[in-house]
């Protein structure tokens, strides 16, 4: 990382409305996330249940192997390891916490989302593109379970937002910064589990 960051030229430095512009929308789009989250949606899903379970299970393991498979669908045992951790930080793995934190999570998903399209368009289409996301009724409705989904969608965003960002401006540091996000998209994107290795003859 530091032999990146010292061959990357200077980046043009982020404006002040960029940083603004998604800040003010996650703080109006936080009630659809946040609010009630004992009572919306009032029917409790067996998976939230299994997954709070395995989060608090694998949260106590003291010698979890965190890049081995959880006994969970065979999932990668770090995604359960760090919501247990990060629900008995926040008050302990109910049902409240951990909806609430995921809310949070998809909140921050659509706060790196405004980045990615800030590249691609210009400011205004960039806030109509994060609110029509932010707005989705399936990226709300899932952002208010006690599961972990939504933390597929932040991590390949984030990913995406780096390289794209690096690629741009031929910047080594953010583009090696991406790889690292994008790696990390492993542990929490099945999809991201098949490899296509290519070979040539000689």
């Amino acid at each position: 990382a530091l032999v990146f960051e010292s061959r990357s030229r200077r980046l043009p430095r982020i404006a002040t409305a960029d940083l603004v512009a998604p800040t003010l929308i996650v703080i109006a789009l936080a009630p659809l996330y946040v609010v009630k989250v004992y009572d919306w949606p009032v029917q409790v899903g067996s998976d939230e249940i299994s997954i709070m379970t395995a989060a608090e299970r694998w949260a106590h393991r003291g010698t979890s192997d965190l890049f081995g498979l959880s006994d969970y669908l065979g999932h990668p045992a770090l995604l359960f390891v760090a919501w247990g951790k990060l629900g008995e930080l926040f008050g302990g793995i109910d049902l409240g916490t951990m909806r609430a934190l995921h809310g949070a999570v998809s909140l921050l998903a659509v706060a790196a989302s405004y980045f990615l399209f800030r590249q691609l368009m210009p400011r205004r289409w960039a806030v109509v593109a994060v609110l029509l996301l932010g707005l989705s009724h399936s990226l709300f409705m899932i952002g208010r379970l006690a599961m972990r989904e939504t933390s597929a969608l932040l991590v390949e965003v984030v990913a995406l937002a780096l390289l794209l960002r690096g690629l741009q401006h031929r910047a080594p540091f953010p583009t090696f910064l991406g790889g690292v996000v994008a790696g990390l998209g492993y542990y929490v994107y099945q999809p991201a589990r098949s490899i296509i290795v290519a070979s040539t003859p000689g």
